[in-house]
């Protein structure tokens, strides 16, 4: 090794001899950058052996900006900028390989073919990577250790994080913490992992080493935390490490056997959830069975296809199902409308649909639905009092517009006689509107009474009703 060059730094994959670095004076402190962050530095290019400066930055006035790992015009800088320290001066140099290669470089004076150069480096100051959608520096994030692989943590991981957090020199927390990972923030995510942490977070792979500064905006905003002592409008420095990272497979890297296990499951504890009349919960688990089940291509073979399609229906069917006891009236009819999609003579989907229409004050929708249910069950009891319902809401909802409307006629006949045009007042219309949804949500109001008392006069029957409905 030639001592005058300094030290190899050659990339061990790269063989040996062709980056050199000699540190001329030290930075005050140990804060090197790192991949992605954004690198200024100053520094004089010369083709070794020569005097003449071919390129320099302080010629310019001002220091030159490179984001590491984003294939920069020397490889060299890549090798070279990440060993330095802020406030550090070194000569380094660059063997043809790292620098302009094979075809040179067309600068001031000319580098030629397979030039080896050198280069007075001086390291300015680096800035992490912005990680706002705006850009607005309010979440910086510093890598300090590279990850494994590249999967970075989904919704429902879990996870192991060692969490450090300051606020100015003091300390707020040093914890490890395993739990199950929010995307959204909430449910077991640690406290102090705020919308700046949990960005930075949702970047990070297995193993990974990260320094994060966190705006207010990002952090606790104007109000702080009372409870961890932290004022308003303060800002957050972090030190988060990855420690260990399993996530859950994403459906369409299931066997069909790991699809219909977790698709039973669910609606079992679903089933449970219901019984309880813990409705939101019991969707929830529905709704994943329905996940579980989409798409064909694990359908193929065996009978497979039949035997999900089957359960698919079931979790459309509970979906429906509580999404009634809700009062989720759209999302009912869609969950029904896939049902009939797999089976389009299913009783429970045509009448949980007509019902949904009927909570949507639409029975004209509901009826053609009843007709069919009643063609498929003649002694369906509670479908047939639903299409007398329905059909008295519609013949009430007729007669009601048809009064409205004639009552507008009459105010525009009555001041054409008193020698206006005719047209109606601006606001007739609206007036009207007004008036046929208030007389529509008291009709609601009246159906849903009469349900009240309906389910009151037949409790048990109700009950059995609703045991069935999330079988």
């Amino acid at each position: 090794m030639d001592d005058s060059r300094g030290q190899d730094i050659t990339p061990k994959d790269s063989g040996q001899g062709l980056v050199f670095k000699k540190i001329i004076e030290e930075g005050p402190a140990d804060d090197k950058p790192h991949y992605n962050d954004d690198v200024y530095f100053h520094y004089v290019g010369r083709v070794v052996g020569q005097d003449e400066v071919f390129d320099s930055s302080r010629e310019r006035g001002s220091p030159f900006k490179l984001k590491l790992g984003h294939e920069n015009v020397l490889k060299g800088w890549e090798v070279v900028l990440p060993t330095m320290n802020v406030g550090e001066k070194a000569l380094v140099t660059f063997y043809s390989k790292f620098a302009y290669g094979s075809k040179g470089a067309d600068l001031s004076c000319g580098v030629p073919a397979d030039a080896t150069v050198e280069f007075d480096v001086e390291l300015v100051s680096y800035c992490g990577e912005d990680l706002t959608k705006e850009k607005t520096g309010a979440v910086i994030k510093n890598l300090l250790k590279s990850g494994l692989g590249f999967v970075t943590p989904r919704n429902n991981a879990n996870i192991t994080l060692e969490l450090k957090c300051w606020h100015g020199e003091r300390l707020i927390e040093d914890e490890k913490h395993e739990f199950v990972f929010s995307k959204s923030g909430g449910g077991e995510n640690p406290r102090l992992i705020t919308k700046g942490a949990l960005l930075a977070l949702c970047t990070m792979r297995e193993k990974e080493l990260a320094r994060v500064v966190v705006q207010p905006s990002h952090g606790f905003g104007d109000t702080g935390c009372a409870d961890l002592d932290i004022p308003a409008d303060a800002t957050l420095k972090y030190e988060l490490r990855l420690v260990t990272l399993r996530n859950k497979k994403q459906v369409y890297e299931m066997t069909y056997e790991e699809r219909m296990d977790g698709a039973s499951k669910v609606k079992a504890e679903g089933t449970e959830y219901f019984k309880a009349s813990e409705f939101t919960s019991a969707l929830k688990c529905y709704k994943r069975g329905v996940e579980l089940t989409e798409g064909e291509s694990v359908f193929k073979g065996d009978g497979n296809q039949q035997d999900m399609s089957q359960l698919r229906l079931l979790c459309l069917l509970n979906c429906a199902a509580c999404n009634l006891k809700l009062k989720m009236w759209s999302e009912a009819k869609e969950s029904c409308t896939q049902a009939l999609a797999i089976s389009a003579d299913n009783v429970k989907a045509l009448y949980r649909r007509a019902e949904a229409c009927l909570g949507m004050q639409t029975p004209g929708d509901s009826i053609g639905d009843l007709q069919r249910v009643l063609e498929l069950d003649p002694g369906n009891k509670s479908a047939r009092q639903r299409l007398h319902q329905a059909e008295d809401m519609k013949k009430d909802m007729l007669n009601k517009e048809r009064n409205l409307y004639s009552s507008i006629f009459a105010r525009m006949a009555e001041d054409k006689e008193d020698g206006s045009d005719g047209s109606p007042p601006a606001n007739l219309f609206q007036e009207a509107q007004a008036r046929l949804e208030a007389e529509k949500a008291a009709l609601l109001a009246k159906e849903e009474q009469a349900e009240a008392e309906a389910a009151e006069a037949e409790a048990a029957a109700a009950a059995a009703r609703s045991v069935d409905a999330a079988s």
